[in-house]
């Protein structure tokens, strides 16, 4: 088993580096409240994870029922949140995919409707394309889906390729960024100070924790 700090503390990563350490101490994304936030998650990491959560909650309660963006740790929450927010959300004009068999796929795929504007998740691992885990906008809909950057899908590909996104796990919201974000499953056993830094440092301006 590879210890936490291995890679921190790793011989070889501070040759590669010529013993230098790089700092980012000027926020070019987030509210100066939530970058001082997440940004000492990690001096804390050895304390109760509860402790850090019951922080966050006072200083950002939450206020609204549902939140555009969701991470979370299992693919069951979220597949329940994107179902939830899918029906809510959808216009008359929406159609419905049905999902598919998707042997191998990271993300399930699941029912969905589908419109204009809408956005969604490609996760593909072989595309020209399609990138995995970026998000593309719907253009037209109808027997053929169109996407905004010109890619044409049939109804079983579009289930095969593309996932709702209004939730995502922690894993797999790395690199994104949004104007506000809700954190899932902060009471979880297996919930770390590493995904309360990823869920806090995804969101600009409002991070809810629930």
């Amino acid at each position: 088993m590879v210890s936490e700090d291995a890679l921190e503390t790793s011989s070889l990563l501070h040759h590669m580096c010529d013993g230098k350490v790089l700092y980012l101490q000027e926020c070019k994304r987030s509210s100066a409240m939530l970058f001082d936030f997440y940004c000492n998650i990690s001096l804390y990491k050895h304390i109760d994870i509860q402790v850090l959560v019951r922080q966050a909650r006072e200083k950002i309660p939450v206020v609204q029922a549902h939140a555009k963006h969701n991470f979370c740790i299992s693919h069951r929450r979220r597949m329940t949140i994107n179902r939830t927010m899918n029906l809510a959300e959808k216009p008359i004009e929406s159609i419905f995919i049905k999902k598919v068999n998707c042997p191998g796929a990271t993300m399930k795929p699941q029912d969905m409707w589908i419109y204009p504007g809408q956005t969604l998740i490609a996760n593909c691992q072989k595309s020209s394309n399609l990138r995995n885990g970026v998000s593309y906008n719907v253009v037209s809909i109808g027997e053929k889906i169109i996407l905004d950057n010109g890619v044409v899908l049939n109804q079983v590909e579009c289930s095969k390729i593309l996932r709702l996104g209004h939730a995502q796990t922690y894993a797999s919201c790395q690199g994104a960024e949004f104007e506000s974000a809700r954190l899932w499953d902060c009471d979880s056993i297996y919930f770390t100070w590493k995904h309360l830094y990823v869920g806090m440092s995804r969101a600009k301006t409002i991070v809810e924790i629930v």
